[in-house]
């Protein structure tokens, strides 16, 4: 599921949802943008993939968004299916190991291959940060609904 920045619904939750998703974006995106021109500027264009920052940045996007969606998960005080909850945990924090290893490796011994694999790393961090947004929005809105039954 690929949520295009242009997203357009009806749902105004949805809408209200995708908005602050866009505005954290911008700012997880921005310092990038900055490397990336500084980068162009003073050296190759070869040098934007050598830089660990794009490792770093999918690091704490996958765990922020870890952290979102288990918040949510806690506040539904046992009502959620721990089994699915347990297997995305697994899967965001193989995510933040893996950013880990990329960023480490592009520290000692920086290649273009890694480099370039640590930027598509980086852009299925934006895609799942989208897709994870959704998910915890959906959640808090379950916790409120289930808080403001009688």
């Amino acid at each position: 599921m690929v949520i295009s920045m242009s997203y357009k619904s009806s749902n105004p939750e949805l809408k209200k949802v995708m908005a602050d998703l866009k505005a954290e974006s911008i700012y997880l995106i921005l310092p990038l943008f900055l490397l990336v021109g500084t980068k162009i500027y003073f050296d190759s264009w070869q040098s934007i993939f050598l830089v660990a920052d794009w490792s770093l940045a999918s690091c704490i996007i996958f765990g922020n968004m870890t952290y979102k969606i288990s918040r949510s998960v806690a506040r539904l005080d046992g009502r959620s299916n721990h089994h699915n909850y347990g297997f995305y945990t697994a899967r965001r924090f193989f995510m933040v190991v893996l950013a880990m290893f990329f960023y480490f490796g592009m520290l000692v011994k920086p290649t273009m291959f890694l480099g370039v694999l640590q930027v598509f790393l980086f852009i299925y961090a934006i895609v799942l940060h989208f897709v994870d947004g959704v998910a915890a929005s959906k959640l808090e809105n379950l916790v409120n609904r289930e808080k403001s039954k009688p």
